[in-house]
């Protein structure tokens, strides 16, 4: 008697293949949604910069253009602007291949300001992809330089007021240090402060005299000379300390804050990742495009771990001079041939 019941083909490894191809593919699928979906989330947290002359009425001044006056002690020469000379160059120059440069912004912005003020600091972060460097470059707030479409002012005065920004400070950074840069992220001192306490602090070797100073600004701080591991508030103070070493000695405490910062950031876990970018993108702004962002995270995102670290200052060593200007003040009048060639040789690793 004949069975009615059909007998089971077996698979051919073709159609299995095409079984596990498919079910790969859907997994594929859903994981570009769900990444699209979370990378827009992250989108909408960060600040875009605003126009920069929509805070101001059309009879407000710049804040650049208040007039500095000079001590009535004051005995030093002065210098003349139109006998200072600054050689700078024309054009935005070509991006170095390899190589990333984005420009970290702290802004001199209290939380009652709505309108760009001084940049505090300004330290640009180069990505030496082939060489797998990280270069902390601080410049000083007090170097002269010709301002696109303005007059010769300290660098500072590039970011503030109607008309400048980010835009504007990396055009004035072009044309006298003849270094492209790609993008700028801008942080103010309430949102540096957050940023440092979502990291978790950072570990900061202190001198005496730094102690000294801190205690100063709070006695409640239990600080020591030494190695201390610094809140936001303590941080941010530390970072902007004059009165030791002045603005030199200023700018290499913020380089090393960050360098810190990225030390310590080594050491996180991926789901610490995520959940620390999630709290810090809403207290910064950057000029950066969605898409830039994306482009920029995976090519960097590598150094980020494993990049050799060093830092630099511009007026490099050897390469300015001082002078007082009436109506600006004391300024660092760089040598802009020798700025761009020692810029030049570090960024691009030579």
């Amino acid at each position: 008697m004949k069975s009615n019941s059909k007998k089971h083909r077996p698979l051919s490894w073709q159609r299995i293949t095409l079984s596990i191809l498919a079910g790969f593919l859907t997994l594929v699928l859903c994981v570009m949604i769900c990444a699209t979906v979370y990378a827009r989330h992250l989108f909408h947290l960060i600040n875009r910069p605003d126009d920069p002359q929509a805070n101001y009425p059309p009879d407000s001044s710049f804040p650049q253009e208040t007039e500095y006056t000079l001590p009535p002690d004051f005995t030093g020469p002065t210098a003349d602007p139109s006998d200072i000379y600054l050689d700078t160059i024309p054009d935005d120059p070509i991006p170095i291949g390899n190589v990333v440069n984005i420009m970290l912004i702290g802004e001199d912005r209290r939380l009652d300001q709505h309108h760009n003020n001084r940049s505090d600091a300004m330290i640009l972060c180069t990505f030496n992809k082939q060489k797998k460097t990280i270069i902390l470059t601080s410049f000083m707030r007090d170097l002269y330089v010709q301002i696109p479409g303005r007059s010769k002012n300290k660098l500072n005065s590039a970011y503030a007021g109607r008309g400048g920004g980010m835009s504007l400070l990396t055009e004035t950074i072009a044309i006298n240090f003849g270094v492209h840069v790609d993008a700028c992220i801008r942080v103010d001192f309430t949102g540096f402060t957050n940023v440092i306490d979502t990291l978790g602090g950072v570990d900061i070797s202190l001198t005496a005299a730094e102690v000294k100073y801190m205690h100063e600004r709070d006695s409640s701080w239990q600080l020591k000379v030494g190695t201390n591991h610094l809140s936001g508030a303590q941080a941010l103070e530390y970072a902007r300390i004059r009165r030791i070493g002045n603005d030199f000695g200023r700018t290499e405490r913020q380089r090393k804050v960050l360098s810190s910062l990225l030390y310590a950031s080594r050491n996180m876990r991926w789901s610490e990742v995520l959940n620390t970018i999630e709290k810090v993108l809403p207290l910064i702004t950057t000029d950066m495009t969605n898409a830039e962002i994306i482009r920029f995270a995976s090519q960097l995102y590598p150094l980020l771990g494993s990049g050799q670290l060093s830092t630099l200052r511009i007026p490099a060593d050897g390469a300015y001079s001082d002078a007082t200007i009436p109506k600006i003040g004391m300024v660092l009048v760089p040598n802009l041939q020798k700025n761009r060639q020692i810029l030049m040789n570090t960024i691009s690793g030579k």
